[in-house]
């Protein structure tokens, strides 16, 4: 297998907030003057790699939020509550063990059940969370010889947000 994040960088000219205000110390912000990097996660290996390409990129100083986008409207099928739960406890191990070894300033896990569109949910995260750069992974990009264009979550995401986009991808070598 091979693993190369795509990065999509913005233009630096652009403002971040909505008033027109760049970002610079952030003393409301959880890392104060790191960056704030979001995964989309999943149970998929994708998203793990997705994970591990921010653990990759951040510095002691940053903080690494993770977004699952669970089933449905509580209360959820035991199935879904059950996935959901166990997705939780793995990477809240994680989020712990990485601020423990002092890898990243803040690391945690969001959980939120499916109420409107995936894109929606992402996109209110990354607003809430100040976050710098979003890194997710793309299922489309894995048959590199089929598709050339990103999911249709990848691609809106990185589009509309205001936040640099890391895009991972795996596909096995031919």
């Amino acid at each position: 297998t091979c693993k190369v994040p795509i990065v999509i960088v913005k233009s630096t000219q652009s403002p971040i907030t909505e008033d027109g205000v760049r970002r610079g110390a952030r003393p409301s912000c959880a890392s104060k003057n790191g960056l704030n990097f979001a995964v989309c996660i999943d149970r998929s290996n994708l998203s793990r790699m997705a994970f591990d390409t921010a653990l990759m990129y951040a510095k002691p100083q940053d903080s690494i939020f993770c977004l699952h986008v669970g089933g449905g409207e509580p209360p959820l099928d035991k199935k879904s509550e059950a996935n959901s739960t166990t997705l939780q406890h793995m990477y809240r191990a994680e989020c712990d063990k990485m601020v423990d070894q002092r890898q990243v300033a803040v690391a945690s896990i969001t959980v939120v059940p499916k109420t409107k569109s995936v894109k929606e949910h992402i996109m209110d995260f990354v607003e809430q969370q100040m976050v710098d750069v979003i890194v997710m992974g793309s299922v489309e990009l894995s048959k590199a010889n089929k598709k050339d264009r990103l999911g249709s979550v990848c691609s809106s995401v990185s589009r509309e947000s205001h936040a640099h986009a890391c895009i991972v991808k795996n596909f096995n070598k031919a």
